[in-house]
């Protein structure tokens, strides 16, 4: 699951619904991630992460760019919604140096 999960990138949350991008060339690693057994498993490990139900997407860049002509989000537009959706006292963001 963590090599599935590492190609994503999370790209934002709304409506406690948290949305995992792949580029389209990882067509195996989404069609994985999408299975059914696979999905639930990663909403209940970031359920547990949030303490709070929640669903989760798994897209590709390519329906992404089909579906909306939104502005890409930064990963602090992403912090945001995160902090927004769940709450400040459970989000904490970390960034590498």
């Amino acid at each position: 699951m963590q090599a599935i999960i590492r190609e994503s990138k999370l790209t934002e949350v709304i409506n406690k619904k948290a949305v995992f991008e792949f580029d389209p060339k990882f067509t195996f690693h989404i069609n994985a991630a999408n299975q059914p057994k696979n999905k639930q498993k990663f909403k209940d490990v970031l359920s547990g992460f949030l303490n709070e139900d929640c669903e989760i997407e798994f897209i590709s860049k390519k329906d992404k760019e089909e579906k909306s002509s939104k502005p890409k989000q930064t990963i602090e537009d992403v912090y945001e919604d995160l902090k927004n959706e769940f709450g400040e006292e459970i989000v904490e963001f970390k960034q590498e140096d």
